[in-house]
C-alpha cells in the first residue's frame, strides 16, 4: 500500500472514531476534550499535506483509492465501552439483572482488547477512560440490585434463575453461598410481611412466601435448574447470548457489523460449582423454615400477638381455610396449631363467661322465689287448671317452671352455639382439615368446665340450706331440683357436653342431696308437733265413723276400727301431697322424690305412733293410722311397722287399703301405683261414653263416695281439681 493509501485510511478511521463517540450529537457539541482538539488540529494539518501531495500527484497520474481489505472494529469497541454505563443502568431499572452482569463482563473484556490491541487510540480517548471507570464502579450496584430483587414477596422462577446467575457471574460464589443468599433474602421479605398489623395478611402472605421459597429451592438446586442454566450460558445455548444482548443496545447496528466475531460470540466465564447434596439442600431449607416459623410464632402469638386480636371462633374459620394453600406438612401443622391454640383460648373464655352467666341467672332466678305461694311476681304456680277429659297421662308431668325453662333455653342456646362454633372450626368447611385431636381436647375441657359447674351448683345448694325461712327454702329447692333434673336431660346440652362417670356420680349425689333436703323441709313444714291430738268425735264408736270387724276362727271375735284416717293424718298427707304434686309436675324422676318424702314422713311419724296412749280407743285410732300410712308408703317401697295383733292384722290392712281407695283422688300424688283401667266415679260398664279415670290409680272404691265432700279446705290452698268434671 502506498503512503497515500495509509494516509487516507488514517483519515477515515479518525473520522469514524469521532462519529462513534459523538454520534448525532456532533453538531450540537460546543466543546470537546483536549484530545479531540488535538485530533482536530492534526486532521487539519494532515488535510493540508494531503491536498498538496494530491495536487502534485494528480499532475503525474490519476489517483485511484486502494480497496479496503477489512472492517475496522475500533468504532464498535469504543461505542460498546462508552455506552455500557447507560445501558447497564437501563437493564437494572428493568430488573434485567443477568443482562446487567453480562454487559458489565462484556464491557470489561472489550476494554481489555482495546488496551491490548489499540493502546494509542485508548490513550487518546480520555472520555472513554472516564466512562469505563464509571462502568467498573457499577459492579456493587448490580449486585445490590440483584440481591434486593430477591426480597420481593413474590418472585417467579425465571426471575430468580436469571438473578442468581447474574450474581454468580459477578461474585463467583459457590452453590452453597448462592443458596444461603437466596434464603437470607427470603427471610428479609418475611420480616417485611410481619410488619403488617392484620393477622389475615400476615398468615396468607407468609404462607405464600414460604411455599414459593420451597418451590424455588427445589427447582433451582434439587432439580438442578440453576446449574443447567449456567451450563447453557457457558455453551452459548441459553436464550440469552452476547448477540441478543447487543441487539438491545443503542447503536447495535454499528457494533454488530464491526465487532470482532470472538467478542460477538463471547460467553461469560463461570467458575466450576461444586454440586450440593440433596440432604444438604433439604437441611438448609428445613433450618430456614424452622427459623421463619419461630419468628412468625412471636408475631402471631395467640396470647399476646396478632392472633390475640381475633375475638371470636367464627373469625378463625377463614384463617383456617387459608392454611389449605400450603402442602408442606410442618408449615400446615404450625399454622393449624396456632389457630387451634387461639380457638382453645376463645372457648375457655366462652365457657368461663357461660359458666358465670348461667350461675348468675340460676342464683337470681332462685332468689325470686318467695315464701308466699302465688304472690305477685313469684315464678312458681301452685294451682292446676281444671283437667280436660282427654288428658294424656304420658304428658301430664312435663311442665316446667317458667324460670327453669328460661334458664334452660339460655344454657342450651349458649352450649349449642359454643359447640357449633368449635365444630365449624374443627371440621373446616370446604377443606380437608379435620382436627379430631382438638375436638377431644374440647370435650375434655367441656367436662372440666361442667365439673366446675357442678361444684358451683353445690355451693348454691349450700347457700340455700343456710336460708332460715323454711317455706321459701323448700320452694327454692324445688326450683333447683327441677333445674338439675332438666339440665341432665336437655338435648341441646347433653349432646354437646357429656358427663364423665365420676362427674355423673357427683351430679347424681347433688340431685340426691337436693331431693333429700327438699323432702325433709316438706315434712318438717307440715309436721311441726310430735303428737297427734284426736277429738272426742274421732274416738267415739259412732257407726258413721267406725265399723265392726269379725276376726278369728269362724269370725267369733269382733272389734271396732275407724273407717278412715284421722283428720290430723289426712291433713298432713293432703298438704304433703300438694307439695309433691307440684314438684311432680316439673320433674321426671318422681319416684325418688316420693320415696324421700315418705321415708322422712315414716321416720317422723314413728315417734308419734310409738307413744303409748292411755285411752284404748286412741290406740285403735293410732293403729289404723299406722296401717293407712303403711299401705300408702308400701307402694313406694317404704316400710312402716304396724303393731297390731296378728289375728286382726290382715283385716286391719284390708280396711286401710279400702279406705285409701276412697281418698286416692286427694292423695294420689303420694301413691306410686300403676294406673288401672278404672272407670269414672259414676260407675257403669265399659262401653260407649265411659272413659278411664287416670286418677283412680287403685281402682274404684267399693262404695260410691261424694268425692267433693272429702276435700279438706285450707287457708292458703284452693281446690286444685274440679272433681265433679271427671
Amino acid at each position: 500500500m502506498s503512503e497515500w493509501g495509509v494516509i487516507d485510511q488514517e483519515i477515515d478511521k479518525r473520522g469514524l472514531i469521532v462519529q462513534a463517540i459523538l454520534g448525532d450529537r456532533c453538531k450540537h457539541v460546543l466543546g470537546v476534550s483536549k484530545s479531540l482538539v488535538e485530533l482536530d488540529r492534526g486532521l487539519h494539518r494532515a488535510q493540508r499535506v494531503i491536498d498538496s501531495i494530491r495536487s502534485v500527484d494528480c499532475s503525474v497520474r490519476p489517483r485511484t483509492p486502494p480497496p479496503s481489505t477489512s472492517i475496522d472494529p475500533i468504532p464498535a469497541l469504543v461505542k460498546l465501552v462508552h455506552d455500557s454505563t447507560e445501558n447497564i443502568w437501563r437493564f437494572m431499572e428493568n430488573d434485567q439483572h443477568l443482562h446487567s452482569a453480562w454487559l458489565y463482563s462484556l464491557a470489561r473484556i472489550t476494554h481489555i482488547q482495546l488496551s491490548t490491541n489499540y493502546p494509542e487510540t485508548l490513550n487518546q480517548l480520555v472520555i472513554l477512560k472516564s466512562q469505563y471507570e464509571s462502568t467498573v464502579q457499577l459492579k456493587q450496584q448490580i449486585v445490590l440490585k440483584g440481591v434486593i430483587s430477591l426480597i420481593k414477596q413474590t418472585i417467579s422462577y425465571q426471575d430468580a434463575l436469571r438473578t442468581l446467575t447474574g450474581l454468580i457471574l459477578l461474585d463467583s460464589p459457590t452453590y452453597n453461598q448462592s443458596l444461603d443468599r437466596l434464603l437470607q433474602q427470603r427471610s428479609v421479605a418475611l420480616n417485611h410481611i410481619q410488619n403488617n398489623l392484620s393477622p389475615v395478611t400476615v398468615i396468607s402472605q407468609s404462607l405464600q412466601l414460604i411455599n414459593e421459597s420451597h418451590d424455588l429451592v427445589y427447582k433451582l438446586y434439587i432439580e438442578e435448574g440453576l446449574s443447567n442454566f449456567i451450563h447453557q450460558c457457558s455453551e452459548n445455548t441459553a436464550d440469552i447470548t452476547t448477540k441478543s444482548l447487543i441487539d438491545q443496545l443503542s447503536g447495535s447496528e454499528i457494533i454488530t457489523h464491526r465487532i470482532p466475531n470472538q467478542l460477538l460470540n463471547y460467553t461469560p466465564y463461570f467458575a466450576p460449582l461444586e454440586k450440593l447434596s440433596t440432604e444438604f439442600i433439604t437441611g438448609s431449607l428445613s433450618k430456614w423454615t424452622d427459623f421463619s416459623l419461630g419468628s412468625l410464632r412471636t408475631v402471631l402469638d395467640p396470647h399476646s400477638g396478632l392472633l390475640s386480636t381475633v375475638k371470636s371462633i367464627p373469625d378463625l374459620c377463614p384463617l383456617r381455610a387459608i392454611v389449605e394453600i400450603t402442602n408442606i406438612p410442618t408449615v400446615k401443622d404450625f399454622f393449624v396449631g396456632l389457630l387451634e391454640e387461639r380457638c382453645q383460648i376463645l372457648w375457655i373464655d366462652l365457657h368461663s363467661n357461660f359458666l358465670e352467666t348461667t350461675l348468675t341467672k340460676i342464683n337470681k332466678a332462685i332468689n325470686t322465689v318467695t315464701h308466699i305461694p302465688n304472690s305477685k311476681n313469684d315464678p312458681i304456680t301452685n294451682l292446676l287448671s281444671p283437667l280436660p277429659n282427654d288428658i294424656n297421662i304420658a304428658t301430664f308431668t312435663t311442665k316446667r317452671i317458667s324460670i327453669v325453662s328460661d334458664i334452660l333455653q339460655v344454657i342450651s342456646n349458649q352450649a349449642a352455639t359454643i359447640h357449633h362454633q368449635v365444630v365449624d372450626f374443627v371440621v373446616a368447611p370446604d377443606t380437608t382439615l379435620q382436627s379430631e385431636g382438638l375436638l377431644g381436647v374440647y370435650r375434655e375441657h367441656a367436662k372440666a368446665m361442667l365439673d366446675g359447674f357442678v361444684e358451683r351448683l353445690t355451693n348454691t345448694f349450700d347457700t340455700l340450706v343456710s336460708n332460715e325461712h323454711q317455706t321459701q327454702r323448700k320452694r327454692q329447692l324445688m326450683v333447683l331440683r327441677q333445674l338439675l333434673d332438666s339440665l341432665s336431660e336437655e338435648e341441646g346440652i347433653a349432646k354437646n357436653i357429656t358427663l364423665s362417670d365420676t362427674l355423673q356420680v357427683n351430679y347424681d349425689n347433688l340431685i340426691h342431696k337436693v331431693t333429700k333436703k327438699w323432702a325433709a323441709d316438706v315434712v318438717d313444714e307440715h309436721l311441726k308437733a310430735d303428737t297427734f291430738e284426736w277429738t272426742e268425735c274421732e274416738l267415739d264408736g259412732d257407726e258413721s265413723r267406725w265399723e265392726t270387724l269379725h276376726v278369728g276362727e269362724e269370725d267369733t271375735k269382733m272389734f271396732k276400727i275407724p273407717k278412715g284416717p284421722s283428720s290430723e293424718l289426712f291433713e298432713l298427707l293432703y298438704t304433703i301431697a300438694h307439695d309433691v304434686s307440684n314438684i311432680s309436675l316439673h320433674v321426671r324422676d318422681k319416684r325418688s322424690i316420693l320415696y324421700q318424702v315418705l321415708s322422712n314422713l315414716s321416720q317422723r311419724t314413728s315417734t308419734i305412733f310409738n307413744q303409748q296412749e292411755h285411752d284404748g280407743r286412741a290406740n285403735t285410732r293410732k293403729a289404723f293410722d299406722v296401717a293407712f300410712l303403711a299401705v300408702l308408703c308400701g307402694y313406694s317401697g317404704v316400710e312402716v311397722d304396724v303393731r297390731v295383733e296378728e289375728e286382726a292384722r290382715a283385716a286391719m290392712m284390708d280396711a286401710a287399703t279400702n279406705s285409701l281407695k276412697k281418698f286416692q283422688l286427694m292423695l294420689g300424688a303420694l301413691i306410686d301405683a300403676p294406673e288401672k283401667p278404672s272407670l269414672d266415679s259414676s260407675g257403669g260398664a265399659s262401653g260407649v261414653g265411659s272413659k278411664p279415670n287416670p286418677l283412680l290409680r287403685l281402682g274404684p272404691p267399693e262404695m260410691k263416695v261424694d268425692l267433693n265432700s272429702m276435700i279438706v279446705p285450707t287457708v292458703d290452698l284452693k281446690p286444685r281439681i274440679n272433681l265433679l268434671a271427671l
